[in-house]
């Protein structure tokens, strides 16, 4: 309604900045802070005229991010003024981070994305709909989106009709694929929430990533399926794929090599198989939301000290 009633917005930014400042009682104001995820939030943040200093959460390349292409100017503009007015920004995306300094920015902090490895049983029984497809079962959870490369997946799956691809997620900007959505070994499932995805990452046998070169960002589904104990193969969407997750993917440049390595994926000797499930837990110890929320309040105190 906001569209055809622009006093609806400045109602809500009113209610809004009331509700915030009754939450915070009487805080002391210079110890407060406002965390704005991309520039949305940046600009509520100035809009509500709130005390406090501000953390912008780029949370990726919000500059090279497809979806924002016709707003890129724009959006520049809000960057170099989010840049004058932040105490620090953070990002999961080290493309970004390097572009930090160019647009202005003051104490950039890498802030990856963390996982909750206790929402990950690997006990849990297989969802009703996954026990009518046989394995091997290739899984990818997540939307649905441009990033993706359907293309690969379509060749993956042609060439090897013996394994079953299975998306779940939502389209997001864009129709589902025709062509995927025709073949029998390729099975659409919808979204699910949360709370039901470790269910099918741990019926699954490989984890897909299947991002597009030039795609960049910190995928969280790559920790999921980790946490699952699900290995995973994909694309170095990146280039820092390797990097980023201590060489426990798998990755190729094109669906002959993908279909390779998830085929030396679902034929792991045992022995290496248990040497990557070490290296796993290693890495996930050390990569959970308590430690990214530590990490946090660690940036936050250093700015208020």
């Amino acid at each position: 309604g906001q569209r055809w009633l622009p006093a609806i917005g400045r109602l809500n930014l009113r209610l809004a900045r009331w509700f915030i400042r009754r939450a915070l009682g009487t805080a002391d104001e210079r110890r407060t802070m406002q965390w704005c995820y991309w520039p949305g939030g940046y600009q509520q943040a100035c809009q509500s005229a709130l005390p406090g200093r501000i953390v912008f959460d780029a949370d990726n390349d919000i500059l090279s991010c497809p979806v924002l292409a016709p707003e890129r100017a724009q959006i520049e503009r809000l960057l170099k003024d989010c840049a004058r007015h932040a105490g620090a920004v953070v990002c999961g995306s080290k493309q970004f981070l390097a572009r930090c300094a160019e647009i202005g920015f003051k104490r950039p902090t890498l802030l990856r994305n963390g996982v909750d490895l206790a929402r990950f049983d690997l006990q849990i029984k297989a969802p009703e709909d996954l026990k009518t497809i046989p394995r091997p079962r290739l899984g990818y959870v997540g939307v649905l989106s441009e990033w993706m490369d359907f293309g690969l997946l379509l060749a993956v799956a042609r060439s090897n009709p013996q394994w079953h691809l299975i998306l779940i997620g939502a389209p997001y900007c864009m129709g589902t694929p025709e062509q995927l959505k025709n073949l029998s070994n390729v099975h659409f499932l919808g979204s699910r929430s949360a709370q039901e995805v470790p269910a099918y990452l741990s019926h699954f046998d490989v984890g897909l990533l299947a991002y597009r070169r030039g795609t960049d960002g910190d995928s969280m589904k790559v920790l999921e399926y980790l946490a699952a104990g699900l290995p995973v193969a994909g694309t170095d969407f990146n280039g820092r794929v390797q990097e980023d997750f201590n060489g426990l993917v798998a990755v190729a440049a094109d669906a002959e090599g993908l279909a390779s390595a998830i085929r030396a994926l679902l034929g792991q000797p045992k022995e290496a198989r248990e040497s990557w499930d070490q290296r796993r837990q290693h890495f996930l110890d050390k990569n959970t939301w308590q430690h990214r929320g530590d990490e946090a309040v660690a940036l936050m105190q250093e700015l208020v000290s």
